[in-house]
């Protein structure tokens, strides 16, 4: 009987391909577990900024129309223009949560959104000169940050000795 020579890339080299093969994808497989858990807590991340800026978006529209019924209310009670901006300046001065500019004729407030941010609204008042003319506008709707950094507090300071 001849011998049979086994052929250099037997048996055992499709063993260890297979196995490498598996291993590739095992960790291709935990990969794309490890993006798609990622992705998800970012996912989730951003649907509750999005519901914060939402509600204090929701708040300030709330807030901005109890503004416009008292600003009418003021404009019915008043005489003039400087009667009106008189009754303004009493009104708001006095409100909580809200500032009131007499120089610029100007209502604003903030609303909360997370710790760190807070939506600042700015409304600039007119005297209204006919029954359906406007009585303000917003010249300011903005996400801002509470308690914001200044340049020098990300730069070390070196003094000298």
């Amino acid at each position: 009987m001849k011998d049979r020579k086994m052929p250099f890339l037997g048996i055992g080299a499709a063993s260890i391909v297979l196995v490498l093969a598996m291993v590739c994808l095992a960790v291709f497989a935990a990969l794309t577990l490890s993006s798609a858990k990622g992705d998800h807590t970012l996912s989730k991340k951003n649907l509750e900024r999005t519901s914060a800026f939402y509600q204090a978006s929701n708040a300030a529209n709330e807030q901005v129309g109890a503004i416009d019924e008292k600003l009418w209310k003021l404009y019915r009670r008043s005489k003039d223009k400087k009667d009106y901006m008189k009754r303004v300046g009493r009104s708001f001065t006095k409100s909580k949560g809200i500032s009131y500019n007499k120089k610029e004729k100007t209502i604003a407030f903030q609303e909360s959104i997370t710790d760190t941010q807070q939506l600042s609204v700015k409304l600039q008042i007119y005297y209204p000169k006919k029954k359906n003319d406007l009585c303000y506008e917003v010249i300011k709707w903005k996400k801002e940050a509470v308690g914001a950094w200044k340049k020098d507090d990300f730069l070390p300071v070196y003094r000298n000795k």
